[in-house]
């Protein structure tokens, strides 16, 4: 066979690239919204995690990905019904982030990502059952298990889209494992008269269970997280997880801020936290979970009781709750808070915290807004946290104008409720909004703001603290001139009669959130239909080289493969090109790659037809370091009994003798295997090692 060397090339984008054909882009059409709210997207749930380099994603349940799936306000923009070649999806990783969860001012602190904030658009090639097949491989890695949630939405791929003064395109409330997206794809121009809103459809917000505690002017209740339900409220929802995964982390109530999400107020009816997003321009300090301090009504002196020069305290990310429970009417601006003249729990400063702002560096992740922490209640007058704001994502070949919005802006925080003797909640972070338009972008403003924290409507001499604003949020757009917003909440009030000196009460404001510019990057139409069908393609080590092997059926008008190799499974290089057979019937190629290196390789094969269309195949995986990892002995063998271990699972083992006659074949899910052979004469045999990553095969020697 003759190999035909190609110039190597190199893919490093965010998004993949592909060949234009026609029907990729606007197959769904033009669409015009008049009135209500529509919802365009679909959303479905991995059924595993997906790895870097992945051909395939295999979803629960398929059926959640056609259009005419029906929810709340749902409408189908998709001109066919069920996922199939030419679509996008975008593929999320919305938690599974570690944090530090000890009971200290560390509490909530970021450790690792975990892959949470990883996203793409990835073109469908085909669908098999529940399976996506895809044009290309996933750039990144997703988790799915456990607190780690991944999921899959499909996008409409519109020529024009028109939205009204009267109607609203939204997307699904999050519910835990779905919803919080809007994704949308034109080829021409966004007209936006009316909105485009994920507002609070963000991470939902913490609440309380009404727990009776007694008051005290002598004890302080400092929890950063807590089990129990008493004297502590709940936690807003986050990069981390929702309630019942903080459950498993050390507690899902207490004061600490979980990553993104607020603290709860602690007892005796302190206000809940502020959720939040971005920090200010991206900054992640100074943080210290106290907001930023209302200075508006003459109130420096009732925060610099706190400390030394506290009013003017800066902290990125959301606003804190207000203090405890006093029932005495005292002078905030010269008593400060934790003194017993306060009467009832002094007022002590130990409201929820607001939640740690987020990285957006490189500008490679997107974050729904954290929810807001709930306030701590005995009377069933406490307010939950409000949700934060989801994410809007949107890619146009075309101009964006109109007189309208597009918006990411936060639930505020809940009121108290009647008779208003417990704490408010704190508000919801800002959510994430990316532009991405090949023309201008004019007329229309932008938002992702924090939402403002819960006041307390009590009227009489009892006095409790209210919610903290929430953290601005994330917008990214190619430069423009339109009206952009990214503001931090407002912190709650108090209408109680014993502050009115001091309404803030200890509550704090959220701070502003992030905007950066970023260069028009397009995904183009997609992979073509190839006259051919590539039934299998391995790879297996071979004694330092890899063999690769492929299968096609029904080649017709077909040009050949190049086959490509990777270190990373994101960048590429063309290793050779091999002409097609042109069989009508099945074809069989083989291949060598006798330079592999001695580490792991990612093997594709792009497939190319007499057109110049291509698609790609599944990708394998080659890792030498596995090597080291098998152990066979004895090698040379005397006796008939030999022994092999790894640190993967086993499957299968074969041993072949010199003519290619297998010996033995053996199968097993196992680490280690022992095989008793039977009478071999003396010579050199091939070993075939199967283990669940790979096919591994080595020379065994047989000696007299």
């Amino acid at each position: 066979m003759q190999n035909y060397l190609v110039k190597s090339l190199t893919f490093s984008s965010l998004f993949l690239f592909w060949l234009t054909s026609p029907a990729q882009k606007g197959k769904d059409g033009a669409k015009t919204y008049s009135s209500g709210t529509s919802i365009l997207n679909r959303y479905a749930i991995p059924a595993s995690s997906i790895s870097s380099g992945s051909t395939n994603i295999t979803v629960t349940n398929i059926v959640d990905l056609n259009g005419s799936t029906s929810f709340t306000n749902a409408v189908n923009p998709y001109t066919a019904s069920a996922l199939a070649f030419g679509d996008i999806i975008m593929l999320i990783q919305l938690q599974g982030a570690d944090m530090n969860v000890s009971d200290n001012t560390l509490y909530g602190s970021i450790t690792v990502l975990n892959n949470a904030g990883n996203y793409e658009l990835l073109q469908v090639s085909s669908v098999t059952g529940n399976q996506i097949n895809l044009c290309s491989g996933v750039s990144k890695a997703y988790n799915q298990s456990g607190r780690n949630r991944t999921q899959v939405i499909r996008v409409p791929r519109l020529t024009t889209l028109t939205i009204t003064a009267a109607a609203i395109v939204a997307g699904k409330p999050w519910d835990g494992t779905t919803g919080g997206i809007i994704a949308i794809e034109t080829n021409g121009n966004i007209l936006i008269d009316g909105t485009i809103s994920s507002d609070t459809i963000g991470f939902r917000g913490g609440t309380d269970v009404n727990v009776t505690s007694a008051p005290s002017t002598t004890s302080m209740v400092s929890f950063y997280r807590r089990i129990a339900t008493d004297s502590s409220a709940g936690k807003g929802e986050s990069i981390v997880g929702n309630a019942s995964d903080y459950g498993s982390l050390n507690g899902a109530n207490g004061r600490g801020a979980p990553a993104n999400g607020g603290g709860g107020g602690n007892g005796h009816n302190a206000g809940g936290g502020g959720g939040s997003n971005a920090g200010r321009n991206n900054s992640l300090i100074p943080y210290n979970g106290t907001g930023i301090k209302d200075t508006t009504g003459n109130w420096d002196n009732a925060w610099n009781l706190e400390s030394a020069g506290f009013a003017l305290d800066s902290s990125v990310g959301g606003g804190r709750g207000g203090y405890t429970y006093a029932s005495n009417n005292r002078d905030a601006l010269t008593e400060g808070p934790g003194l017993a003249v306060w009467g009832g729990d002094g007022r002590d400063n130990v409201g929820g915290q607001g939640g740690h702002p987020l990285n957006y560096t490189g500008g490679n992740t997107l974050f729904m807004g954290g929810g807001g922490g709930a306030g701590d209640g005995n009377n069933n007058a406490w307010g939950d946290g409000g949700r934060g704001a989801g994410i809007i994502f949107l890619l146009t070949n075309g101009n964006i104008t109109g007189t309208g919005s597009i918006k990411a802006n936060a639930q505020n925080g809940f009121n108290s409720r009647p008779a208003h003797n417990d704490a408010p909640g704190g508000a919801g972070g800002g959510g994430a909004i990316k532009i991405l338009a090949q023309g201008s972008i004019s007329g229309i403003t932008i938002n992702a703001n924090g939402g403002n924290g819960g006041n307390q409507l009590i009227t009489g001499a009892e006095s409790e603290g209210p919610g903290g604003g929430g953290g601005g949020g994330y917008i990214e757009s190619v430069t423009t001139g339109a009206i952009k917003k990214v503001k931090g909440g407002l912190n709650g009030t108090t209408s109680s009669s014993s502050v009115t000196e001091y309404i803030p009460n200890g509550a704090t404001q959220g701070s502003p959130g992030t905007y950066a510019s970023i260069i028009f990057t397009d995904i183009a139409a997609g992979c073509s239909l190839l006259p051919a069908t590539l039934l299998d393609f391995s790879a297996v080590k071979n004694n330092g080289t890899v063999s690769l092997r492929w299968q096609t059926s029904s080649e017709i008008n077909f040009s050949g493969f190049f086959i490509e190799r990777s270190a990373d499974g994101r960048n590429w290089n063309s290793l050779l090109f091999m002409p097609a057979k042109n069989n009508a019937g099945v074809a069989d190629y083989t291949n060598d790659d006798k330079t592999p290196g001695n580490n792991k390789n990612f093997y594709r094969l792009r497939m190319v037809d007499k057109d110049g269309k291509y698609t790609y195949s599944k990708v394998v995986i080659i890792d030498f370091m596995m090597d080291m990892a098998v152990r066979i002995y004895p090698n040379p063998i005397k006796d008939n009994t030999i022994h092999v271990e790894s640190i993967d699972i086993i499957q299968g083992l074969q041993i072949f003798n010199s003519t290619g006659q297998e010996v033995i074949n053996r199968k097993g899910e196992s680490n280690s295997i022992v095989i008793a052979l039977p009478d071999m004469a003396a010579g050199v045999y091939q070993i075939k090692v199967i283990s669940r990553r790979q096919t591994i095969i080595k020379q065994l020697i047989k000696i007299n």
